[in-house]
């Protein structure tokens, strides 16, 4: 099989996502074409074993992994961190398909507006690279648009702990600045109006210059930019 350079490029963002959604495939590689486009291809690629595609039932949206000749092809080519090839989806799966989604707002609206990623990480691709802070961001990026620049901590917040819990957890230290990591903003992103203002009351007590609370859909519209933190 011939790999196209979406392929390609798919492949990469596999690797660093290691979980993606259908949905998520088409909105980072496939959005200028149709939406059957994204899931036609991942077969053809799963047909020739370079991605992985799985189904909690016939029902379901199906996520989608790297598979062994898709490791093999990045490797080949200079992949720098070992891709564990993965079978199984992990179990907090809604909080880790929070991240990707954050991951392709984040490259959409950069994308839109002429901002420049310097580097996005998840959580996971931070631990691989060493990260040294005890909290680690839900995720990270580094953004730059003529001769601006900021670094973005974000937080996607499920409301499955207490606010009280996350204040002492990751604003108090946030807050605090972590220690060689400086960066610009926190941006948290939670399920509800309720829960942005349970959230942001905490914050007050800490350092609410520090910290942005936006609800979940209204992150995720295609309406969100970028556009205040960068310019």
């Amino acid at each position: 099989m011939r790999l196209t350079m979406r392929d390609r490029k798919l492949l990469a963002k596999l690797a660093a996502a290691r979980w993606l959604s259908t949905r998520q495939v088409w909105a980072l590689l496939f959005s200028n074409v149709s939406l059957e486009m994204a899931p036609r291809r991942l077969r053809l690629l799963g047909e020739s074993r370079y991605v992985f595609s799985w189904q909690h039932n016939s029902m379901a949206e199906a996520l989608h992994s790297l598979d062994a000749k898709g490791r093999e092809f990045l490797k080949e080519r200079g992949w720098e961190y070992a891709v564990k090839l993965e079978r199984v989806p992990p179990k907090n799966l809604e909080h880790f398909l929070g991240i990707n989604d954050i991951r392709v707002a984040v490259e959409r609206c950069a994308s839109s507006n002429g901002i420049s990623i310097g580097f996005f990480y998840a959580c996971w691709e931070l631990q691989q690279r060493g990260w040294a802070s005890a909290v680690i961001p839900d995720a990270a990026c580094h953004l730059e648009r003529a001769g601006s620049s900021a670094t973005l901590l974000f937080e996607y917040d499920r409301g499955q702990e207490s606010a009280g819990y996350v204040q002492r957890t990751k604003f108090r230290p946030y807050a605090r600045g972590l220690d060689g990591f400086p960066f610009s903003l926190v941006i948290v992103v939670a399920e509800s109006d309720a829960r942005v203002e349970e959230l942001r009351v905490c914050a007050l007590e800490e350092d609410q210059e520090k910290f942005v609370f936006l609800r979940r859909d209204t992150f995720f519209s295609p309406s969100w930019s970028l556009e205040p933190w960068i310019s």
